[in-house]
């Protein structure tokens, strides 16, 4: 939970103000003056019972010594008819004995008077009480003849009347105190807007400088007393501040003109640098492009160089060397040792006659000829070529399913067939390799992922796959990655390592959409 300040204007706290003092003094008044009536008019039913007590046992006394029950019920029917008196009873002692034997003499007023008798207590005390209750109010007193005690009387009155002025008393301050409330906000919203039209004068004023910025606005002086005073120097500090304005509105001028002075003569000067800075970066992308040609060209010599003395110095011996295997198979039997060492060296040249070949392809420029292919036939198709089809387990997916990737079937055939050998070769040994393939569109590009379950590349030579004859295997020549890179370029594409980690290698190609070109 949080709270959040709200803004009252000086007029609404001021009203909030007298309007919650004047409430309080107000409740506290009438809640003192209710208590005081309420305790006053208790007192005077107090006292009005304990005198019709005292009076109707003076006159019931002599009955009562007498034994005159006629009497005695006539003085009662009388004091019936006072209002709220309810029940009167009397109670007879004998002087002779003990003040706490006593009998029922006489009751009447309630329609069950003698049940009613029986509730009260039977022990009374050799002194007056009076005793409040819900309804009703008891008082009782002893009879005396001299100094001894002859009997009891004993009367209920009930509080209806009492209720009624309780009532009316607080419905009377209740609407005192409305009324007196009504007044004070009608007093405090007329001292309220006495008091602070100076002050809405002067924040009328402020407002409008502030949203108009005219300082030739002034408030008007409502009164002679202190706002009277507040607003002839509020419009002296306006006078001031207009006068200030107005230099500094001229000193701003003048600073402004040899500002756009000095900005002219640095734009053009920034203009000149920009354009200096801008032709130094062109030649300096154009010296680096240069190089990077030159090294890549470079680079291609020197394998191109190196491709085509292997292919001078070692396919003719290599191709002696096959002869020779292939008249040494037909000369002894295929159950003879000699036949296994034969098939090794024949498999060793056919490794080392694609070295040879893929060294060649590197520095050959062949046209592309473009095609939208199915890359999900394609890549079954590579993998039965390869005889891999058992050993891999591959997934396919893309969006949409009817992909078609413009490529040259050769050459892109070329690429699968590398990042599907390394993978298998990554894998270790005694585990199935997983190959998953997802294609889909991003803006003008053709997004291809391949992933598998190999051992991955670690960060340090990730930089490097790429590069000609440059391998993270003790086995390998370098040149498979290389020439995905080579390409995949003449596609004017790209290829990267997207993720790899010890799970598994991702590589992401990207390729231009000819639709989009």
């Amino acid at each position: 939970m949080f709270s959040q300040k709200v803004n009252l204007s000086f007029r609404l706290k001021l009203l909030l103000s007298l309007f919650g003092l004047n409430l309080i003094v107000g409740t506290s008044i009438i809640i003192i003056a209710y208590n005081d009536l309420i305790s006053s008019r208790k007192d005077l039913v107090s006292k009005n019972i304990a005198s019709l007590a005292f009076s109707l046992s003076e006159q019931i006394k002599p009955a009562l010594e007498f034994d005159d029950r006629k009497t005695i019920e006539e003085i009662i029917d009388g004091t019936l008819t006072y209002p709220g008196a309810e029940f009167v009873g009397i109670w007879k002692t004998d002087p002779f004995e003990n003040f706490a034997q006593h009998v029922l003499y006489f009751s009447k007023g309630k329609k069950d008077s003698e049940n009613y008798a029986k509730e009260i207590k039977s022990d009374f005390q050799k002194k007056d009480f009076i005793e409040w209750k819900e309804d009703r109010i008891d008082f009782g007193r002893v009879i005396l003849s001299g100094k001894v005690p002859i009997g009891f009387i004993y009367l209920s009155e009930n509080l209806k009347s009492f209720f009624v002025f309780k009532r009316e008393t607080l419905e009377l301050l209740i609407t005192s105190l409305l009324i007196y409330l009504i007044s004070t906000i009608l007093i405090s919203i007329w001292i309220g807007r006495k008091l602070t039209k100076p002050l809405v004068e002067l924040v009328n004023v402020s407002e409008k400088i502030s949203l108009e910025n005219n300082l030739l606005v002034r408030a008007k002086k409502t009164s002679n007393d202190e706002f009277g005073k507040l607003t002839a120097v509020f419009n002296k500090m306006l006078d001031s501040i207009h006068d200030t304005n107005d230099q500094l509105i001229a000193s701003n001028r003048d600073m402004e003109n040899r500002v756009i002075e000095r900005t002219k003569d640095l734009d053009e000067a920034n203009q000149k640098l920009q354009s200096e800075m801008q032709a130094k970066i062109d030649k300096n992308k154009e010296i680096l492009n240069l190089q990077n040609q030159m090294s890549k060209q470079q680079r291609l010599a020197s394998v191109g160089q190196v491709s085509a003395n292997i292919a001078h110095e070692l396919r003719n011996p290599m191709a002696a060397i096959r002869n020779s295997v292939y008249f040494l198979r037909k000369s002894i039997g295929k159950s003879d040792k000699s036949a296994e060492h034969l098939e090794i060296i024949d498999d060793q040249l056919t490794q080392s006659d694609e070295v040879i070949r893929k060294l060649l392809e590197i520095t050959k420029e062949k046209t592309l000829q473009l095609s939208d292919e199915n890359l999900k036939e394609l890549c079954i198709e590579v993998l039965s070529v390869l005889g891999l089809s058992e050993q891999i387990k591959f997934t396919y997916e893309s969006d949409p399913d009817d992909f078609k990737l413009p490529v040259d079937k050769t050459l892109f055939r070329q690429v699968l067939t590398n990042l599907f050998l390394n993978s298998v070769q990554a894998t270790e040994k005694n585990n199935r390799t997983h190959i998953s393939v997802k294609t889909y569109k991003l803006k003008d590009y053709i997004n291809v992922e391949i992933s598998d379950n190999a051992s991955g590349i670690t960060n340090k030579i990730q930089r490097r796959v790429f590069e000609p004859l440059f391998s993270g295997r003790k086995d390998g020549f370098g040149l498979g990655l290389s020439l995905c890179f080579e390409l995949l370029s003449r596609h004017k594409g790209t290829i990267e390592i997207k993720q790899s980690n010890p799970l598994g290698t991702t590589f992401l190609i990207r390729i231009p959409d000819s639709k989009h070109k």
